[in-house]
């Protein structure tokens, strides 16, 4: 897999991460998404609360007043 999408997506929570370069298992899970009832929508549930939980307005901003309490020190 690469190192890129690892830290913003947990395997088989937010998504389903394969081998790069492995068409096979590509083909597997995007099957799984498609033939399993409510996987595609667990999964969007997990990747959005994940993206609300680090990425959002108030969670960037959360991150700054933190940075800059330890600054300020």
């Amino acid at each position: 897999s690469s190192k890129g999408p690892t830290w913003l997506i947990e395997n088989e929570v937010s998504g389903l991460i394969t081998a790069l370069e492995d068409a096979k298992a590509l083909a597997a899970a995007i099957g799984r998404v498609l033939g399993e009832a409510g996987l595609a929508s667990q999964l969007a549930d997990a990747g959005h609360a994940a993206y609300q939980a680090r990425f959002s307005e108030p969670a960037v901003v959360e991150h700054y007043i933190e940075l800059f309490k330890t600054v300020v020190r």
